[in-house]
């Protein structure tokens, strides 16, 4: 818990963001490595983990991306660059960690006028799909637990640049 509160701490980001990452993508385990070779506790696969370790001074390879602290580290510069793009639109970074930026732009593209809830259902790969309802639900369950609060999440996207 120190460590995610440090670092959710340093990208100024939910530390219940980082947690509901964490027990979705690993349950914990920062040994756990996934069929699409995925490491660590936020389950980061190496063209990612470079991208976001650039200016840490970690090597990324399958040892750091074992290490709780560098792997956190570089997990949550991840959520933070993805809460940044989507303007601190939460139900937009799961699927984006998931499935990539790229790939939620795009859906962005044809739905940002949709329903949250409407936009979620129609995320069109199921493993998203069912990972980006899993996650808000794991956060807004830590949100309760450690503030005793619901957040409020409007059905409508923000658009952005405006």
């Amino acid at each position: 818990m120190e460590l995610i509160e440090k670092h959710a701490s340093a990208q100024s980001i939910p530390t219940e963001l980082v947690l509901s990452f964490v027990r979705e993508e690993s349950s914990f385990d920062p040994h756990t490595e996934s069929f699409a070779n995925a490491i660590g506790l936020s389950q980061l696969i190496m063209p990612t983990a470079r991208r976001f370790a650039k200016g840490t001074g970690i090597v990324v390879n399958r040892e750091s991306l074992r290490d709780p602290d560098s792997n956190l580290q570089i997990g949550t510069r991840f959520m933070s660059f993805l809460m940044q793009k989507w303007d601190n639109q939460l139900s937009l970074v799961p699927p984006s960690y998931n499935a990539g930026e790229g790939a939620v732009a795009k859906w962005m593209k044809k739905r940002s006028a949709w329903d949250r809830d409407a936009f979620a259902e129609e995320i069109p790969y199921d493993e998203t799909r069912r990972y980006s309802k899993r996650a808000l639900a794991t956060y807004f369950t830590y949100r309760y637990l450690l503030h005793g609060e619901i957040p409020v999440m409007p059905n409508q996207f923000r658009v952005q640049g405006k």
